[in-house]
């Protein structure tokens, strides 16, 4: 089945330039990807509806969600046995799109997809607290984070799937329980005594979301390489 939907997908890609572009934009693009997300929760934050406290301490559960989140996912690619991306797999003739290289993401395992894992437990998590921002972050998750990368070849179905069991699952078995805890946490009287700072923060942490934290990924990779050569 995962060879069958792999194929039919991929036929999508390599009949047209501007069709293969499109999707090459979108798959690597952040603006279409991340901050489309970040922008939804920051909608949700900005709110006038409810609560305040409560729909702020939802979305801050949230962004702790997605760390979590995206990061089993990486220690999942990294530690199960490696799997080759469909693109990279030899005997399927899968068709690569206009505009990508032929070794893209080929050291890279295919199982989980962390974007699946990553834009699932966003959509999930959002679900809790916002119907309407959930639902579009789902339809965000499906058709724009996780569809693209099938047909492009560069995730099986299968590990799409699982990506969307593990982001659903961290949402639906941790929101609540990490809801519950921030409000025993000093978080609030923080953010209430210095607002510079934690907004200062805030912003950080959701251009770091926004972006899978890609910087905090490169400066750990950049601090590890710089501890070898000195040892």
């Amino acid at each position: 089945m995962d060879t069958y939907l792999t194929q039919a997908l991929n036929a999508f890609a390599g009949q047209s330039v501007g069709f293969d572009l499109f999707l090459d934009f979108i798959q690597g693009s952040y603006l279409v990807k991340g901050l489309f997300a970040i922008t939804i929760l920051v909608m949700v934050y900005t709110s006038r509806k409810g609560d305040d406290f409560e729909r702020q301490n939802n979305v801050y559960t949230t962004l702790i969600l997605i760390f979590a989140s995206l990061f089993l996912a990486r220690i999942m690619q990294m530690t199960l046995p490696f799997s080759p991306r469909p693109l990279h797999t030899e005997g399927l003739g899968l068709q690569l799109a206009a505009g990508l290289q032929e070794n893209v993401l080929k050291q890279d395992s295919s199982f989980p997809s962390d974007h699946a894992v990553m834009f699932m437990t966003i959509a999930a998590s959002v679900l809790f607290y916002s119907r309407l921002a959930g639902s579009v972050l789902l339809m965000h998750a499906l058709f724009i984070i996780c569809l693209p990368r099938i047909i492009l070849g560069f995730h099986w179905p299968s590990d799409i799937a699982a990506g969307i069991v593990i982001g659903a699952l961290m949402a639906v078995l941790l929101h609540r329980r990490i809801a519950n805890w921030l409000l025993h946490t000093r978080l609030s009287e923080f953010q209430a005594r210095y607002p510079s700072l934690f907004y200062g923060l805030f912003f950080a942490v959701l251009v770091e979301t926004a972006t899978m934290y890609r910087g905090s990924r490169h400066l750990l990779s950049a601090l590890a390489d710089f501890a070898r050569n000195i040892s």
